[in-house]
């Protein structure tokens, strides 16, 4: 049996172990992967990064018509604001989860206290890149869309002045591409990503979007149903460069392609230029193909300037 003074001993030597031995120990221990050594001199053998940054821009306008041939004074006042947040994780090199949420949205007001939404829409896009080789990726994305203000198409009516028809709305529709394939990076410009294999879901949740006299299908969903799923390929284009550290270039190319219909496409370009350190210009183009909706192609140009924030 020990003695105290030979027990008091030992308990003072393991006091006053050094760190590297401790540190020993430790990793001849049970290894649990993704934990930090308690001393602080191992390394991981898991690294995660989680990086997050967000830009906002806030423009207005007014416009005042005086002496038109419109018949009577107009005017109107423009307000748009733009949020786009961004957050990424990294395992190493070799997995990267990325989500991004932008929302658009631009109010018209016109002095008889009319009010319009447009452009209005919120986009929700989540990405998985699993590295095959440098520049290669295998690619899990879902990009998802909707609006979130009622959106009317006014037309005459026979005897009755003017009638509004839904034209959009909240869920209404909400439209959804996921797609599963190899995504190809070139650093500091882009990306190309082709989905193998490739889904498409259109819901329509307002019914009030088959009011309008002779429509019978919104965004492709019969009127007896709430939603349409496709299958298909899918092809997208992503870039975003910066030129002169003051010319920021972003690009959004989305194609879908079913077995039976021609593609849907989506373009999305928008270059920004800052002026000041929150003062920041832009011009947006925006391209939209689907045959379901339109058989033209739908256009849509903005120039504006106003406020910027980085968060």
């Amino acid at each position: 049996m020990c003695r105290s003074w030979e027990l008091a001993l030992l308990l003072a030597c393991l006091a006053h172990l050094p760190a590297a031995g401790q540190s020993l120990v430790w990793r001849d221990s049970i290894p649990l992967s993704g934990l930090q050594d308690p001393s602080g001199t191992g390394v991981s053998p898991l690294r995660f990064r989680l990086d997050q940054c967000a830009d906002y821009t806030l423009t207005g306008s007014g416009f005042v018509f005086t002496n038109q041939t419109r018949g009577k004074d107009a005017g109107y006042l423009t307000l748009f604001h733009r949020l786009d947040w961004r957050s990424y994780a990294e395992a190493g090199k070799y997995l990267r989860i990325g989500t991004r949420i932008v929302h658009e949205l631009g109010v018209r007001y016109f002095p008889d206290s009319l009010a319009e939404f447009r452009p209005d829409e919120t986009t929700l896009t989540t990405r998985i890149d699993a590295a095959i080789c440098k520049g290669l990726s295998f690619s899990l994305a879902s990009i998802l869309g909707t609006r979130l203000f009622n959106d009317y198409a006014v037309e005459a009516s026979p005897g009755a002045g003017v009638r509004k028809y839904l034209r959009a709305a909240f869920l209404t529709p909400l439209q959804g591409t996921f797609s599963s394939g190899v995504k190809w990076t070139v650093p500091a410009f882009g990306s190309l990503d082709i989905g193998i294999s490739a889904a498409k879901l259109t819901l329509v949740c307002n019914r009030k979007a088959y009011d309008r006299p002779g429509v019978m299908d919104f965004y492709g969903v019969p009127e007896g149903r709430i939603c349409r799923f496709e299958c298909g390929l899918s092809l997208q284009f992503l870039a975003d460069r910066l030129f002169f550290n003051r010319i920021q270039w972003n690009c959004d190319l989305l194609i879908f392609k079913n077995h039976h219909s021609p593609i849907d496409l989506s373009l999305k370009n928008n270059i920004g230029i800052r002026i000041g350190k929150y003062l920041k210009g832009s011009f947006r183009t925006r391209l939209i193909y689907e045959r379901d909706v339109s058989p033209k192609l739908q256009a849509e140009n903005m120039l504006s300037v106003g406020l910027y924030v980085r968060l």
